[in-house]
């Protein structure tokens, strides 16, 4: 279960939620700076102060196939972080993998999304 305010969403049981914590403080405005993730976890952007966040995946550095899934599904930009404790939830269910550069707008930081390819079943 991940909660999101009021409401909550019902992960299965092999999804992870990565969390990624922003701040103006440059030392650490994106907190971890690389998160790894497989295809279907999820990516929680998180406002760790009241002073408002935009974070945007920078799509002069995604490969064709990631921004192809990013625009396919709405995500290349959330919406404003304006409270403390205001997230922006990045579904990667049918993420190609690959690295998904990130910005955060206002505290002029990046940060590095791996996806990691799906382990190869069993027969």
């Amino acid at each position: 279960m991940l909660p999101l305010g009021a409401d909550t969403l019902e992960l299965g049981p092999d999804v992870a939620v990565r969390d990624v914590r922003l701040r103006q403080t440059p030392a650490h405005a994106v907190e971890p700076e690389t998160v790894r993730a497989r295809p279907g976890d999820v990516v929680r952007f998180i406002a760790a102060d009241p002073r408002g966040y935009a974070v945007a995946f920078d799509t002069a550095a995604l490969t064709p196939e990631a921004r192809q899934f990013l625009e396919r599904t709405g995500q290349l930009r959330g919406p404003p972080l304006v409270a403390t404790g205001a997230a922006w939830v990045v579904s990667l269910e049918g993420a190609p993998a690959g690295a998904y550069a990130f910005r955060s707008l206002t505290a002029d930081a990046r940060g590095l999304l791996l996806v990691q390819a799906p382990a190869p079943a069993h027969p």
